[in-house]
């Protein structure tokens, strides 16, 4: 059976974040989101909060449908997301990423967001609105444990992560990554890969830094599956 729990927190002026868990095994803290060049707003609106409870309702059905096609790649699909979304005056999304993430899946992390982008969210007030959305998904209950990594797995291909941290181009602001690792002859590699962005700039070097997390070669989780969550 799968489950979602749903936390939402409205940016209003200076506004405040609702807490989330903390990944499993290591944690990072995302750069503050930079509002678009293109139109510059001075103060944040307001949104019917109870307009847009009933919405992320209605997305619940979605978001499931999301996560059921990443199950077909890994039966142990699951984790903790964070989506931030700013909304336009319009009611349409103006842009939304992934900012926080122990899920593991980038295809299923953009679905999510794809639904974000494509919602009509209620008529803001005054402003451009941000929401950030948490929620969790649990693999079905009969699907195989992974095993958490730790630090000392990830020492193991420090080296190897080199070509990942180039997708950064110089960047300071950290991405959070997490994989699932399956065996590959006497090693193994990560079957999917997730990647939760700094700001909503970021999407491309998250795609090309999961791409690089599937080249490296990792330790070999035996005869099962690993899921391990490092900042890049």
């Amino acid at each position: 059976m799968k489950c979602l729990v749903f936390v939402v927190a409205a940016l209003i002026g200076i506004g405040c974040t609702a807490a989330v868990q903390a990944p499993s095994v290591s944690s990072y803290r995302p750069r503050v989101p930079q509002k678009p060049r293109l139109r510059v707003v001075s103060e944040l609106g307001q949104i019917d909060e109870k307009a847009t409870d009933a919405l992320f309702r209605r997305l619940e059905g979605d978001i499931v449908a999301c996560h059921r096609t990443g199950l077909r790649d890994v039966e142990s699909l699951s984790g903790d997301v964070r989506v931030f979304v700013r909304i336009g005056r319009t009611g349409k999304a103006r842009y939304s990423y992934v900012e926080q993430s122990t899920l593991g899946d980038r295809k299923t992390e953009k679905c999510i967001v794809g639904l974000m982008m494509a919602a009509d969210w209620p008529t803001p007030e005054d402003g451009e609105v941000e929401l950030r959305k948490s929620f969790s998904v649990d693999a079905p209950s009969d699907a195989a444990t992974p095993q958490i990594w730790g630090d000392e797995r990830l020492a193991a291909v420090t080296r190897q992560l080199g070509e990942a941290s180039k997708c950064k181009r110089g960047e300071a602001a950290q991405y959070g990554v997490t994989a699932y690792i399956v065996p590959h002859g006497d090693t193994g590699r990560a079957k999917t890969v997730g990647v939760a962005a700094p700001d909503s700039a970021a999407d491309a070097k998250a795609d090309c830094i999961a791409e690089a997390i599937k080249k490296i070669t990792w330790p070999s989780p035996g005869g099962g599956i690993a899921k391990i969550s490092f900042p890049l």
